[in-house]
């Protein structure tokens, strides 16, 4: 028999956490759609999926008014239906009062305009990836793509910056 002596504080998050509703999971949302297509009643929906009539009814909802994506299950649909994402904005942020604003790598205080005037100035990545071991390849990647799609932005964070 397995045993276990919690944390009071420990204690407390899991009963928070235990006490919370369910949640559904894609699955079952997707599965109260298909039978809210077929004509099924909400009650019989509920029953035969062990849920709530009221999620039943809160699920057909959301889906009327904002579809998948209001659900949380725009990952359902087909690679040709997604909207294409640039690989910069899962990597570059802008923080207000971190430097100084800037567009900078995510969990760095290193500025993408720094990056690009570096490379501009004869530095490789393998260079860049040397002087900024926190860097990784894919960082360098979203840099560059980031550089690319607001160049006037970098131009002038990086005139901005050579003024002092």
């Amino acid at each position: 028999m397995s045993s276990v002596q919690l944390q009071p504080e420990d204690r407390e998050k899991i009963r928070k956490l235990v006490a919370r509703p369910p949640r559904l999971n894609a699955r079952m949302k997707a599965e109260v759609l298909l039978e809210a297509e077929s004509g099924a009643p909400d009650e019989q929906i509920a029953q035969r999926l062990g849920v709530p009539v009221h999620e039943v009814g809160e699920i057909v909802a959301a889906y009327r008014v904002g579809g998948l994506e209001a659900l949380g299950l725009a990952h359902l649909r087909s690679p040709e239906e997604r909207p294409r994402r640039r690989l910069h904005h899962a990597r570059v942020v802008k923080t207000p009062g971190v430097c100084g604003g800037s567009a900078r790598i995510d969990g760095t205080r290193i500025p993408v305009w720094q990056l690009v005037e570096e490379r501009k100035l004869g530095a490789s990545e393998a260079q860049l990836l040397n002087d900024h071991r926190t860097l990784k390849a894919r960082d360098l990647v979203a840099a560059w793509d980031y550089a690319e799609q607001y160049p006037d932005e970098i131009d002038g964070e990086i005139r901005r910056n050579a003024l002092g």
